[in-house]
């Protein structure tokens, strides 16, 4: 049904997108039962990272991840001229505290790719839930899902219940790894306050 939809719309490849994404806008919301107004959209999830970064990053502030996560997050913090801090993996797993020992008094965004990419293994989501609840509340955490489709484990939980509660959680997606990489669509849930601030500066 992809492919169909893709072909058909060879005939307005000269029109801009809408970009406001309303039409995925509405139908993410109903499919998630997500507020449509709490979306974001972007050149895929990375480009929701990226304004992340340009947020909430000043120089000498700093994010951490895991170990073995995904290089993107690294490479937008340091083009905002942060550190990146890395929490070890011992094992290839990512735990709470392995995270909360590595935060610092100048760490603003906590990058949690769940399950981890490259690796794929998954922080439980008691851990989860016991991270945030640690975490100073002016850290975004950042619960990336990209392969949370892929992730069978009872343990697993994508934390939409948890961003809906909380100020500082953001949860990402992409269709990427669902078979759409190169039509480079990625979204985020996020507080209405956060989501003001990344429709401000997002490109169109």
């Amino acid at each position: 049904a992809a492919m169909e939809a893709f072909a058909a719309a060879a005939a307005r490849l000269a029109d801009y997108p809408d970009g406001s994404a309303a039409n995925l806008r509405a139908a993410i919301a109903t499919q998630y039962g997500l507020e449509p107004e709490r979306l974001t959209f972007g050149c895929g999830s990375d480009e929701v990272f990226e304004d992340l970064c340009q947020i909430f990053l000043e120089p000498g502030d700093n994010i951490v991840q895991g170990q073995y996560g995904f290089a993107a997050y690294a490479i937008f913090a340091k083009s905002c001229q942060a550190d990146v801090l890395y929490a070890p993996m011992p094992n290839l797993r990512l735990t709470a505290e392995a995270v909360l020992a590595t935060v610092n008094d100048r760490t603003r965004i906590v990058f949690l790719d769940n399950p981890c990419n490259p690796v794929g293994t998954i922080m439980p989501f008691d851990e989860v839930r016991r991270l945030h609840a640690a975490l100073p509340p002016s850290v975004v955490l950042v619960l990336d899902g990209a392969y949370g489709e892929f992730a069978d484990s009872p343990d697993y939980d994508q934390g939409f219940e948890l961003a809906r509660g909380a100020n500082n959680v953001v949860v990402t997606k992409t269709f990427s790894k669902l078979g759409l990489a190169s039509a480079r669509v990625g979204w985020g849930y996020a507080p209405a306050e956060m989501i003001g601030a990344l429709e401000r500066i997002r490109q169109p």
